[in-house]
């Protein structure tokens, strides 16, 4: 299974476009791996989760043919994670050729807003609604929904599974419940992909660097991370997150890995 971060900041992006905190200057100077944009993480060719406004970006950067696209898992309903207007461009006056049928898994409200979506059907898509604790078989994947803390209806939290490879994405949530570890305890995830958007800050809606530690040790010592898994960071905001190598060396620290933009993992 290969992944492909095709972005790994906040809602803001990395450095933030109305910003000239530290933290935005250093990375506009620097450029390179400190340039973030809204997160969003390929699966092989032909999944995605979630679909933010930096996608159609990001296929131009890595050369991707988003046309082999059979299937989207969207977190939940924020812009930074959930764009329309990226789903617009399937319409046939913006290709050439027909397009095979994409799938939609979300909240639904996320389904509510791609069945209302204009030439709805002649997009090549169909939207069907995920609710926490689902169980279901998409194309040539199997996924288990779990609830996120965070401030939407329903979001969610994904553990994927293809091959005999299973990974889980946190991405947007805070702390995670006790139902959810829980559920974690009847898998042996190969990688845990979880944000840590706030730093040194606190919020009860996203995960800071002593949280994404605490995490990483739990699922160590309960056996949800296999022994020589990875546990890797994502969604970093630029309030209280510094330059990507001084994150990476931070997280390291603690056994987790830094993403970056268009970094690669083959699980």
């Amino acid at each position: 299974m290969r992944l492909l971060f095709l972005g790994t900041a906040a809602a803001e992006a990395y450095p933030a476009a109305f910003c000239g905190c530290e933290h935005c200057e250093r990375a506009r100077r620097s450029r390179g791996l400190d340039l973030r944009h809204r997160s969003s993480l390929l699966v092989d060719d032909d999944l995605l989760i979630d679909v933010g406004p930096d996608v159609i970006h990001a296929a131009l950067a890595y050369g991707l043919r988003l046309h082999h696209l059979r299937t989207v898992l969207v977190t939940h309903a924020h812009e930074d994670h959930f764009d329309l207007d990226v789903l617009r461009w399937r319409h046939p006056g913006f290709r050439v050729g027909e397009l095979p049928l994409l799938t939609i898994y979300g909240p639904a409200e996320v389904v509510r807003a791609v069945e209302a979506m204009e030439h709805f059907e002649e997009l090549a898509m169909r939207a069907v609604a995920v609710e926490s604790g689902a169980h279901f078989a998409a194309e040539n994947v199997e996924v288990w929904a779990l609830p996120a803390v965070h401030g939407t209806d329903a979001p969610l939290i994904y553990v994927v599974a293809r091959h005999g490879i299973k990974f889980l994405y946190a991405c947007d949530t805070g702390a995670l419940p006790e139902q959810v570890w829980a559920a974690l305890a009847a898998h042996e995830l190969d990688a845990i992909i979880m944000e840590e958007t706030m730093g040194s800050a606190q919020s009860q809606l996203h995960t800071n660097l002593e949280g994404i530690a605490a995490h990483c040790a739990r699922a160590k010592k309960e056996g949800v991370l296999k022994p020589g898994g990875r546990f890797i960071a994502t969604h970093f905001s630029h309030r209280n997150n510094p330059s990507h190598a001084e994150l990476a060396s931070l997280l390291a620290d603690r056994g987790i890995e830094a993403a970056y933009d268009g970094m690669e993992v083959e699980l």
